[in-house]
């Protein structure tokens, strides 16, 4: 039986080591999760609201999973934004096209889920791209 190792320092140093151990447990609790369903899981899939044909409003995030760790997400953000290349590109990104700066950071925190699911179901360290590249 292989053991997962998820160890601060394998992962992403713009993660506390509370919002690793969080992060972690959701892992865990559902192995085998693809991307997608981890979003979902989270609740940071967009939800468009419809009505027939008359009623078109704004897309939003479906908030159905874990209030903790959407708010650990969000806060690692606030850093990862400025440091990590990969989060900052979507970050700056959505602000140049005029998004609302929640709007963007929730975009980053997606960004920032997805790396971190990767980097536990490949079990590899993950490397920061130096470039704005990313």
């Amino acid at each position: 039986m292989k053991v997962l190792v998820f160890s601060y320092n394998a992962i992403i140093q713009d993660l506390t080591p509370f919002e690793h151990f969080t992060l972690l447990c959701l892992f865990r609790q559902y192995p085998g999760t693809n991307r997608k369903e981890i979003v979902a899981l989270v609740g940071m899939d967009p939800v468009k609201r419809e009505s027939g044909i008359s009623v078109k409003g704004k897309t939003r995030i479906s908030k159905r999973g874990s209030h903790e760790v959407r708010k650990r997400l969000y806060e690692a953000t606030l850093s990862a934004a400025r440091c990590n290349p990969s989060v900052g590109k979507i970050y700056q990104k959505l602000k140049a096209r005029g998004k609302p700066d929640k709007a963007a950071r929730i975009a980053a925190a997606r960004k920032l889920l997805i790396i971190a699911h990767a980097v536990y179901r490949n079990q590899e360290m993950y490397c920061r791209p130096e470039s704005e590249d990313a």
